[in-house]
C-alpha cells in the first residue's frame, strides 16, 4: 500500500491558503510518499473514492504505467480534503492524458479530477474508455485528423459551454485539471504562451490554481524533442489564489494571472516562458 506521512505546514506556506482550508487540513494530518509500488502494494490500495470496476482499472494502469514517473513533489496539495481546485500543468505528450489522470487518481485515494480533454483522445479504442470512465470535461473545438472522423463530433459536444460546465464541478466541490498550454508541446525547453481560459476560471469560481510542472531530466539537453514514453518528474507547487474574484473577469485580470501563473509551471517544469512566447507550434 501506499506509505504515508505526517505533514506539517510552514507558516510561510500557512499564509497561502484561507481560514476554512487550514481547517479542513487539520483533520487531515498524512499524505502519501511516492514511489514505486510492488504489484501487491499497489492492488491493495483501498481507493474508497471509486466504484470497483474503476478501482480496477486505475490499478492496472498504475502497474503498468508507474515506472514512467521518476518522482512526485508535491502530493499534500492535491489531497482530496483540498478540493477544490484548478491544476494547471504544461503538456507534453499524449501519453500523459492517460498516465497523469491515473496517477493522480491513485494518489488521491480513488477521488477523480476531471479533465478538460480533447475529444480527439476519445476516437482510439481502449483509450477512449479510460477518458470517460475519468468523466473528462470533453472539448470539442479542434477537428478531427482525418478530417472526415468529423462525422462523429457531434456525439462528444457538451449540452453546455465545457468552461461552465467546468465552473459547475468546482462550485460543486469538484476540482478540475486543465492544460494552459491547449496543445501537447514536445519542446523540450519552452512552454507555449497557453490560454488563459485557466486564469479566467481561477477569478470568476474564486477557486486556487496547483501549479504542476512537467520535466524530462534523463532526456539529452540537445534534444529537440520529447518522445511520448520518456520518464518524467512531476512537481506540484502550492496553491494560489486569484489576486481578485469576479462575477465576470476583466481581461486585464486574466491576462495578469494568466502570466503570473505560466511563470510558477515554468519554474515547475524547468521550461522557459515569457507574456511573447509563441501561442501555437
Amino acid at each position: 500500500m501506499v506509505q504515508r506521512y505526517a505533514y506539517t505546514m510552514s507558516a510561510a506556506e500557512k499564509q497561502k491558503y484561507t481560514i476554512t482550508d487550514l481547517e479542513r487540513r487539520e483533520k487531515t494530518p498524512q499524505v502519501p510518499l511516492f514511489r514505486h509500488l510492488s504489484f501487491s502494494e499497489i492492488w491493495k490500495e483501498p481507493l474508497p473514492y471509486l466504484p470497483f470496476f474503476d478501482r480496477f482499472v486505475i490499478k492496472w494502469l498504475i502497474t503498468f504505467f508507474q515506472k514512467n514517473i521518476l518522482s512526485i513533489d508535491g502530493l499534500q496539495y492535491i489531497q482530496p480534503e483540498n478540493d477544490s481546485f484548478i491544476l494547471g500543468m504544461n503538456h507534453s505528450q499524449k501519453a500523459e492524458a492517460i498516465i497523469i489522470p491515473a496517477t493522480m487518481f491513485f494518489y488521491r485515494q480513488g477521488k477523480k479530477i476531471h479533465f478538460l480533454s480533447d475529444w480527439n483522445f476519445q476516437l482510439i479504442p481502449i483509450v477512449s474508455y479510460i477518458i470517460r470512465r475519468s468523466e473528462v470535461i470533453t472539448l470539442t473545438r479542434k477537428s478531427a485528423k482525418p478530417k472526415f472522423l468529423n462525422i462523429f463530433k457531434p456525439y462528444f459536444e457538451l449540452p453546455e459551454p465545457p468552461f461552465d460546465v467546468a465552473k459547475k464541478k468546482l462550485a460543486a466541490n469538484a476540482s478540475v485539471g486543465v492544460y494552459p498550454e491547449g496543445t501537447v508541446n514536445r519542446n523540450p525547453h519552452c512552454l507555449l504562451k497557453g490560454y488563459s481560459g485557466m486564469a479566467r476560471l481561477s477569478i470568476e469560481s474564486g477557486r486556487p490554481i496547483v501549479p504542476v510542472g512537467i520535466s524530462f531530466p534523463n532526456l539529452p539537453k540537445d534534444s529537440k524533442t520529447i518522445p511520448d514514453w520518456e520518464p518524467k518528474c512531476i512537481k506540484i507547487g502550492a496553491p494560489m489564489y486569484p489576486p481578485i474574484v469576479q462575477e465576470v473577469a476583466d481581461l486585464e485580470s486574466v491576462r495578469s494571472w494568466h502570466n503570473e501563473v505560466m511563470s510558477v509551471i515554468s519554474k515547475l517544469s524547468g521550461k522557459e516562458w515569457s507574456k511573447n512566447s509563441v501561442r501555437k507550434l
